[in-house]
């Protein structure tokens, strides 16, 4: 499964980004992969509820950027909370930052040449990246040029996990 928070930005909306990952999924199929809206302010909220109640024999999958992988805390109480039922993937981006913030932020500036580079390779040979495109485009405001500066990464730690119990 694939959480995505209610709350970690207006940008792009959770049905927004729940439709972008389906398409994604659709280009490259997956049947092990569900994508769903958080119920919580949290994606790790729902990803140590969803943990919870696994079989005891499932592993759970958490992807997390490069960049994130050293939070030994987060690591190290996912660890005390379920032991080996937790595995930690660490995901290398592709050709630089692939990051909500810094996709967010190609989309204010309109910079739409970066944008489709931060699209999977499957997608983007599907056509999504301009569908995708105009989505946001539809509703992230474009930000005027003196205000053009690089998004702040947010604090809060996003993850992906991913049970392979399907």
């Amino acid at each position: 499964m694939l959480f995505r928070s209610v709350s970690q930005s207006r940008y792009p909306t959770p049905e927004q980004a729940l439709s972008i990952w389906r398409m994604y999924l659709q280009a490259q199929k997956n049947p092990k992969i569900k994508v769903v809206i958080s119920e919580y302010n949290s994606p790790v909220k729902d990803m140590i509820a969803y943990t919870q109640q696994a079989p005891k024999d499932a592993t759970v999958y958490i992807a997390v950027g490069q960049d994130e992988a050293d939070d030994e805390n987060y690591a190290q109480s996912l660890q005390k909370m379920f032991g080996d039922k937790i595995k930690t993937i660490t995901v290398q981006e592709k050709d630089g930052e692939v990051s909500a913030p810094h996709v967010r932020t190609l989309v204010q500036q309109r910079d739409f040449e970066g944008f489709k580079e931060t699209v999977p390779e499957a997608a983007y040979n599907r056509g999504a990246a301009l569908k995708v495109w105009k989505m946001l485009t539809a509703t992230i405001p474009q930000q005027a040029p003196e205000e053009q500066q690089p998004e702040q990464e947010p604090q809060q730690q996003t993850t992906e996990p991913v049970s392979d119990q399907g």
